[in-house]
């Protein structure tokens, strides 16, 4: 006898329970493998380098990621970090604040270098030019490299090579004394798990080279923005990898009292430290932005990164029938910003300009879906979203012969599907098939189809499961 012949039948079908085979699970059991998906490709579940693997239970072919430079890139969810992508106004920023004081200073942060042979910023507080800047700590292909302003004139240290490959983690860190003007380079591995205690221990550090030193009482104080992963006023020249954490102290070996950072309390726009600092995450205009994964920020999950040309490839087999006697709901998950607009593409079925659907951008803040026999098109009315939220969108494709778009709970209108929608034979997500108008948003889910149509219900348990509108 199965589990649900045991339950009042009035009890089981009155309430928000959903039956799964022969058991009956409360909704906060939910799992989008209840809806019976046709496909689900999931970056968190079953993300790679190379793609995601199916979990619909149908054994759907992996999708995978476009060919050449069309390669989106995957975050893998190795602990709570903000990721930084190589484009210029990309990293973190406080508000303006001095130093305590300049008599010491102890700077430190940990970061993964992903890519060792640039020239990128790692710390700093204030901007390119010595006149508003008190300090300035870098790294090349050879050497971390630190300099300091006494308000005219950058002096720079750049000791031996510090001997660090692509992918290390590495705490880094360097002193100022003021009294007789000696500075200190150091660093020390660590992992995502240990990274922030690392940071705040003082021992295990390990000199970069030889100490220097600059005239005694050299270094100025500006009331500035400090930066991690880019100048603090400047954003320019960004580091390339995950941020974990930063602080400052103005004694050596000191408590920080300066500033701190945590990308575990980080959100997606930023945060207020314990000290007082206000982080804010600053996005480029173009190309791969800044991505928060941690708990904070919702967002304590893999996810792929598209930039301006990149793409997943889905094989056929995971886009249901969709004539239109067929019902059927596609979704996808992402969190685009404020430079989305039309026509990026979300995920499509068409191949050119052929018979199928194609789920993308109508404006910054709008979506629609652009629903084809590959003789006429017919686009539904559009559903406006927020910049920067988490978004579960939809096409909903009903045997009436009407199609309509969600994001997230909302509904919009539908309007009248042309003769056949049947897909033309292809699936290609955050692109279209040539390839081209490439979504630049992060993207948790690029595919979770159903053979039939969803209810409302059904959408909003997807929306609370992925945390649509965090």
């Amino acid at each position: 006898m199965s589990f649900a012949a045991t339950l009042n039948p009035s009890w089981v079908t009155a309430g928000p329970w959903r039956q799964w085979g022969d058991w009956y699970l409360p909704p906060q059991n939910f799992n989008p493998i209840m809806l019976n998906p046709y496909a689900w490709y999931d970056a968190h579940t079953g993300g790679s380098p190379s793609g995601i693997t199916d979990s619909s239970l149908n054994a759907r072919a992996a999708m995978t990621v476009g060919a050449g430079s069309n390669s989106p890139l995957w975050l893998p969810y190795l602990g709570p970090s903000v990721y930084v992508p190589a484009g210029a106004g990309n990293g973190v920023a406080t508000n303006a604040v001095a130093l305590p004081g300049v008599a010491e200073l102890d700077v430190r942060g940990v970061v993964r270098f992903d890519d060792i042979t640039a020239t990128e910023i790692l710390l700093t507080h204030g901007s390119t030019s010595a006149a508003s800047a008190t300090f300035r700590f870098s790294h090349n292909n050879t050497a971390l490299r630190l300099e300091v302003s006494n308000g005219t004139t950058f002096t720079a240290f750049q000791p031996s090579a510090h001997g660090f490959a692509t992918g290390d983690i590495k705490a880094v860190r360097f002193t100022y004394r003021a009294s007789d003007g000696q500075v200190q380079i150091l660093h020390k591995t660590t992992t995502f798990a240990t990274a922030l205690a690392d940071m705040q221990s003082n021992s295990g550090w390990s000199l970069v080279g030889s100490s220097g030193t600059v005239p005694a009482n050299y270094l100025a104080n500006f009331s500035t923005l400090y930066g991690f992963g880019r100048y603090g006023t400047t954003a320019s020249t960004p580091f390339l990898g995950p941020l974990l954490c930063a602080q400052a102290s103005s004694t050596i070996d000191g408590a920080p009292d300066a500033m701190t950072f945590d990308a575990a309390s980080c959100t997606e726009t930023g945060y207020t430290s314990p000290l007082g600092n206000v982080w804010s995450v600053t996005r480029a205009t173009t190309g791969r932005k800044t991505t928060v994964q941690s708990a904070a920020a919702g967002s304590a999950e893999a996810l792929f990164l598209p930039g301006v040309d990149d793409k997943l490839d889905g094989p056929v087999a995971a886009v249901p029938p969709c004539a239109n006697a067929a019902s059927a709901s596609m979704f996808a998950v992402i969190r685009p910003w404020a430079t989305q607009a039309s026509p990026k593409v979300i995920a499509t079925t068409r191949s050119g300009s052929g018979a199928g659907v194609t789920l993308r951008m109508a404006s910054a803040t709008t979506i629609v879906a652009d629903v084809s026999d590959g003789t006429t098109t017919n686009t539904t009315p559009a559903v406006a979203f927020t910049p920067g939220q988490r978004l579960v969108v939809g096409v909903h494709l009903d045997a009436a012969g009407t199609a309509r778009v969600s994001v997230n709970n909302t509904f919009g209108s539908t309007v009248a599907r042309p003769a056949s929608t049947q897909a033309g034979g292809v699936l290609v997500c955050t692109a279209d098939s040539t390839p081209a108008n490439f979504l630049d948003a992060e993207c948790r889910v690029p595919w979770y189809a159903l053979d039939h149509l969803a209810s409302a219900g059904e959408v909003a348990q997807l929306v609370a499961y992925y945390g649509g509108g965090l």
